[in-house]
């Protein structure tokens, strides 16, 4: 390790929090951009970290991998711990300053006139199945707690509603819309093997046409209508949503009486 870049420190506060600065017990970057002149091209990094692997000598392959940051969070010492954040990104604007776009993260690739060399594989977001060597996590939660989240799938367009006429196949650009299924007769939705963990639609029957759901070899159905895998009536309701390893969950919802 090279010491000239290790830096150290300990809190032992237990203060009730009451301001940001109070958070302020490790290390510190308090940087201001405040420029001199209204501006439409300018870019500024309050924290730029500039790392190269250079494999001119030598190339790190096989087990050998690269971290340009890495956090490690630990809990020690036996006690209690309620809450512990690995990462938190907390944003305010004040004295009526107007943003028209605040991004919590963005990523980011070179142009290809600016490169030469391949990339195999992009993965812009990766959590290990662990299921068998970490026990010790009671469960795993995604959470987006707040109605206003939008996701935007399928080469960044907003998944909007959408109607259909007749059959087709499912895929992954459909995962996240609610289909009106508008037809006179009998339509079939197929779930094919392109068809991942994760996806989900709802389905709705606008017409005498029942909406049925059909799966390629590498999924399994599941339904909470026993072995019934179409709608009955117009006004149903069907949510199809897909899970790790292949099952295909259908939960129907049907018309209520008046």
């Amino acid at each position: 390790m090279n010491d000239d870049l290790k830096q150290s420190g300990s809190t032992t506060t237990s203060q009730a929090t009451t301001s940001l600065e109070q958070v302020k017990t490790g290390r510190v970057l308090d940087f201001t951009w405040a420029p001199n002149a209204n501006t439409t091209t300018t870019i500024v990094s309050a924290d730029f970290v500039d790392y190269k692997v250079d494999t001119a000598q030598g190339s790190p392959t096989g087990d050998s991998h690269s971290i340009a940051r890495f956090t490690y969070v630990q809990g020690k010492g036996g006690g209690q711990i309620s809450q512990l954040f690995l990462e938190e990104m907390r944003a305010g604007v004040r004295a009526n300053t107007q943003i028209g776009l605040m991004v919590g993260r963005k990523w980011v690739l070179d142009p290809n006139g600016e490169v030469s060399g391949s990339i195999g594989t992009y993965v812009v977001e990766q959590f290990d199945d662990m299921r068998a060597s970490v026990n010790y996590v009671g469960s795993f939660a995604r959470v987006f707690a707040d109605p206003r989240m939008v996701s935007y799938h399928a080469g960044g367009h907003v998944h909007t509603n959408v109607s259909i006429t007749g059959s087709r196949p499912l895929t992954m650009s459909d995962s996240g819309k609610s289909m009106l299924v508008i037809s006179d007769t009998d339509v079939t939705l197929t779930i094919g093997d392109d068809v991942i963990e994760g996806f989900k639609v709802n389905l709705i029957q606008a017409a005498a046409g029942k909406i049925n759901i059909a799966v390629s070899s590498s999924h399994v159905i599941y339904s909470n209508a026993g072995s019934r895998t179409h709608t009955l009536n117009p006004l149903d309701e069907l949510k199809v949503s897909t899970f790790p390893f292949g099952p295909v969950f259908l939960a129907f919802r049907v018309r209520p009486t008046a």
